[in-house]
């Protein structure tokens, strides 16, 4: 895991960087919000606490991933940002984070451990 501290001083709850592939370079969890650093342009994307709707992990494997989508339980967007952001994710165990609000709404990623990002995002929402 790296340390990184946000503009605020905060520190994060949970730091994971994002594998090789994909767009994404870092995901943080901190008390009150989630932040997703992209490779393109240093741009961020920020997941308020409250928007947190579900996090949950999902077993690997291109078959999940797909029977989930067939069955509703995975847009078929949250598939094709999932590869944008993480272009190995449906080969391994990953996570599944909805938010309430925001023009995305679906992201599908894998950190180093997603089961205790997973735990994090549950802390600071409540659970």
């Amino acid at each position: 895991m790296t340390s990184n501290t946000s503009l605020s001083g905060q520190q994060p709850l949970y730091t994971s960087a994002a594998p090789d592939k994909g767009i994404a370079l870092r995901y943080s969890v901190f008390p009150d919000r989630v932040e997703l650093v992209l490779r393109i342009m240093n741009e961020t994307i920020v997941i308020p606490a409250q928007q947190i709707r579900e996090v949950y992990l999902v077993p690997g494997g291109i078959i999940g991933a797909l029977t989930g989508t067939l069955r509703g339980r995975y847009p078929v967007m949250a598939l094709i940002w999932g590869l944008a952001l993480d272009a190995g994710v449906f080969l391994q165990p990953h996570v599944l984070l909805k938010s309430a609000s925001g023009p995305i709404r679906y992201f599908r990623f894998r950190p180093q451990q997603p089961e205790k990002f997973v735990a994090a995002c549950n802390r600071i929402r409540g659970n």
